[in-house]
């Protein structure tokens, strides 16, 4: 293992030193005596706890010189401790131990950041799942268990929120957690029967006591509770029925960010099977109201009002060098991210995964960020996680800030491997600029919305919106005589006072954009039907708002094609088509379409039939309307119109023969001779899509 010759050897002499006049001597071959002065050195945390634990220094040289991996499982042994007390200092040992563990690994560059996430992850899970484990046996003589009609036992389910959601928990990080389970009932078999309700909440608090409570060991974890739903003041754990109708009458925006990362902790093999397909229920209670199943243009605005919130915050407490907080830091790399996962997840189900990392290349297939993009996302965003965790590594403190102490920066610098404090300054200005603007890219202000909202005609028809009288202004603007007269009907469309501001901002762009396109009053007149036919749904109204691209498309497109128009208003999720022109008019290759549409399916459960249909459904809509793009703006000839609307009618025909071939198998059986295969089952194609060219 490499040590950096820089590192401070008096200090590491001095601990080695104070360590053995405690204790015995270390006995360990001089290299790895060497190596553990070098961690004493790096980290008071490794120091103080092997001073007060020496068999955590006896482990730390076991560890070191075989080179074995982190082991997280918690010895089962233990669990049988009857005394409450007892079995808290052994989470606590156990927990300071493998920290240690972890640490060194990371200081000696033994493992990867993303490797040290993931065990600090999985350790959480483990004393979450061992600490409920310990909590149920010690309530069981008095409420005996959770057991429904079927006599399966009822879990009581933490999910796990953030970074602890997705597998990239901090060093010394707090573990924000919800509690829920998965059907009312009462308990069987102890002194008293109790209420569901009551019991999961007494189990809850025995849980938080274990894991959060600080003794003269410390602690475990800090547990914040104050995700759940209604906050402090909402009650301790929520039936799966009561979260569900919390968050789809009450949801907030900022609480679908909180799960976007949100998963059940318990890993596989320390759950059993029942609370497993727990788990699975869970989820899908709480999909539809993290994922839309359009593309979600409001997830920029409410992202915006938070990374407000968070710099007003910044400033009123004088943060200064945060690399989560600041500008082009951590928080930054996450909302990217997460505004793209929430704008798209809905309809891209591989978006839908709580790991930023795993995320990142997804968006990159999707050509959401170039290959270019994702990788110096990743790098950034793996560099200051691994600045975060050197500077909690030192001394298993929650902190973000970098250090104002000589003797830790020259840690950091030494670590990173630069000359000096500047350098490193220098390397992280340049990360923070490039997270800065991307960010603003992603998330900013619309420049196009900005320079037009700053025009002088546009002020003046603002003023001439909010007028119930027909003012004689409108003589300036072209095609007002239109608007003026469906103004009324337009705003009865709109959902609420969100709807109206969106419908507000959207008209005057709306009318410019016609004017610079010089859109006739028919096809004017035609823009605004449809208008009218979405306006309802406020979502995209927020996509045209916030994208003026997919408006100047939506104009030129509907002005130009009748059709396109009508396809439009009678499925208005082909808006999402109109955001990137570049995808928009690129012809796709004829032979990707039978893969492409397989590919989606294989998404969907084999036996979910109505989202099979609606994959099909959404797969020909949204090919047909870029064709018909193509078409009408002349990108493509007849000949290759012709051929894609082919293909596009096979590989349809292709996968629903394939989705009711299953279905029929499943109910009946094989036809005598038939397999997978060879169905012996053929379609004729007649007239135009029989003819071969």
């Amino acid at each position: 293992m490499k040590i950096n010759t820089l590192y401070d050897t008096q200090l590491a002499a001095q601990r080695l030193s104070e360590f053995e006049s405690q204790h015995e001597q270390i006995t360990a071959a001089s290299e790895i005596i060497r190596t553990i002065g070098y961690l004493f050195a790096r980290s008071e945390f490794i120091f103080q706890t092997c001073l007060k634990y020496p068999q955590v220094c006896s482990e730390l040289s076991e560890h070191l010189a075989h080179g074995k991996s982190v082991d997280i499982h918690f010895p089962t042994e233990l669990l049988a401790e009857p005394d409450e007390k007892t079995f808290q200092k052994h989470l606590r040992v156990f927990r300071h131990k493998t920290m240690v563990l972890i640490a060194a690994d990371d200081f000696l560059a033994l493992t990867s950041i993303k490797e040290s996430m993931l065990l600090l992850s999985k350790l959480a899970d483990e004393l979450y799942v061992v600490s409920r484990t310990w909590s149920i046996e010690s309530l069981k003589p008095r409420f005996g268990q959770a057991l429904n009609k079927e006599h399966d036992e009822i879990a009581l389910i933490a999910l796990g929120m953030g970074k602890l959601g997705g597998y990239e928990l901090n060093f010394s990080s707090d573990i924000d957690l919800i509690f829920c389970y998965s059907e009312k009932g009462e308990t069987q078999g102890g002194r008293k029967s109790e209420d569901f309700q009551i019991y999961f909440t007494k189990l809850a608090q025995k849980i938080i006591q274990l894991l959060d409570e600080v003794t003269g060991d410390g602690q475990v974890f800090r547990v914040d509770m104050r995700l759940r739903p209604f906050g402090e003041s909402g009650p301790l754990v929520s039936s799966f029925d009561a979260i569900e109708d919390y968050y789809q009458n009450q949801g907030r925006e900022w609480e679908r960010y909180a799960l976007l990362k949100a998963r059940p902790l318990g890993q596989v093999g320390s759950i059993s099977n029942i609370e497993s397909s727990q788990h699975q229920v869970l989820v899908k209670v709480l999909k539809p109201f993290v994922f839309r199943r359009y593309i979600d243009f409001s997830v920029i605005e409410s992202l915006r009002t938070m990374k407000k919130q968070i710099q007003n915050e910044v400033k009123r407490r004088r943060i200064v060098l945060n690399i989560k907080l600041g500008s082009g830091g951590i928080r930054e790399i996450e909302f990217i991210v997460q505004a793209m996962q929430m704008l798209r997840g809905g309809k891209e189900p591989q978006l839908q995964q709580a790991s930023l990392l795993k995320t990142l290349p997804e968006l990159v297939t999707l050509n959401v960020f170039s290959g270019a993009e994702g990788k110096a996302l990743a790098e950034d965003y793996l560099w200051l996680r691994q600045c975060e965790q050197y500077l909690q590594a030192f001394g298993d403190q929650q902190t973000q800030t970098l250090p104002t102490e000589p003797e830790l920066q020259t840690r950091l610098i030494e670590l990173f491997g630069f000359t000096d404090w500047q350098s490193f300054l220098n390397h992280l200005a340049e990360i923070n600029k490039r997270v800065s603007q991307m960010f603003i890219s992603v998330v900013g202000e619309p420049e196009q919305a900005e320079d037009k909202s700053n025009d002088a005609k546009l002020a003046k028809w603002n003023d001439v919106w909010e007028q119930d009288e027909k003012p004689a202004v409108m003589d300036d603007f072209d095609h007002a005589e239109v608007v003026w007269k469906q103004k009324s009907d337009l705003i009865k469309q709109v959902s609420g006072a969100r709807g109206r501001e969106r419908l507000d901002q959207l008209m005057p762009q709306l009318l410019m954009e016609c004017a610079e396109q010089k859109v006739g009053k028919v096809e004017f007149t035609e823009i605004l039907v449809l208008l009218k036919k979405i306006a309802s749904r406020t979502a995209y109204l927020e996509l045209l708002v916030e994208n003026a691209g997919a408006l100047s498309q939506l104009i030129k497109l509907t002005s130009s094609c009748q059709f396109i128009g009508q396809q439009i208003s009678r499925f208005p999720l082909l808006l999402d088509q109109l955001i990137d022109p570049k995808q928009l008019y690129k012809i796709p290759d004829l032979t990707n379409y039978n893969d492409d549409l397989r590919r989606q399916l294989l998404r969907v459960e084999p036996d979910d039939l109505e989202m099979q249909m609606e994959v099909l459904r959404q797969f020909k809509l949204t090919n047909q309307l870029v064709i018909a793009a193509c078409d009408v703006t002349g990108v493509a000839s007849l000949m290759q119109v012709s051929d894609h609307l082919t293909e596009i009618a096979e590989a349809c025909l292709e996968q629903a023969t394939g989705i009711a071939w299953q279905q029929m198998i499943k109910r009946f059986g094989y036809p005598e001779g038939a397999t997978d295969d060879h169905k012996n089952f053929a379609i004729i194609g007649y007239g135009k899509l029989g003819v071969l060219n």
